[in-house]
């Protein structure tokens, strides 16, 4: 297994940044009322446990994070080389947020780099419903 860059080597890492975004409540529709049938069939009308955060009342929309693409340059500091099961290498590149990256997420062009990141968001945001409930 051999590295493809060297110590000293000028990288683009890919990452992502989240964002917030607010929709519209799944549940309510924006209104911030649940109807409810009850057994005997009487309806009544109570708040939207979907939109509520906390003590805060439902405020008719849902929060979900969403992943935006980034490339940003760095320098390669270490080299991490692991032959087990699953073999990779990893290095260490100084001048980026999170600063170990595996081989598949490092590039020698910002075009190349944001590529790769720009995939990596759009699978991440194919499931946004993860986010939704609970950080309203």
């Amino acid at each position: 297994m051999k590295p493809k860059y060297g110590i000293g080597d000028q990288v683009w890492a890919a990452t992502c940044n989240t964002e917030t975004v607010y929709m519209t409540c799944p549940d309510c529709g924006g209104t911030g009322r649940i109807r409810c049938i009850m057994y005997d069939d009487t309806e009544v009308s109570i708040d939207c446990g979907g939109c509520s955060s906390g003590y805060n009342p439902p405020s008719g929309r849902v929060s979900y994070y969403k992943r935006i693409a980034k490339a940003e340059s760095g320098t390669i500091t270490g080299i991490n080389i692991d032959s087990g099961r699953e073999p990779y290498i990893e290095y260490t590149v100084q001048g980026v947020y999170c600063y170990r990256y595996k081989e598949h997420k490092l590039a020698l062009s910002y075009a190349d780099a944001l590529v790769i990141a720009e995939a990596i968001a759009e699978k991440e945001n194919a499931y946004p419903v993860k986010f939704w409930y609970g950080y309203g």
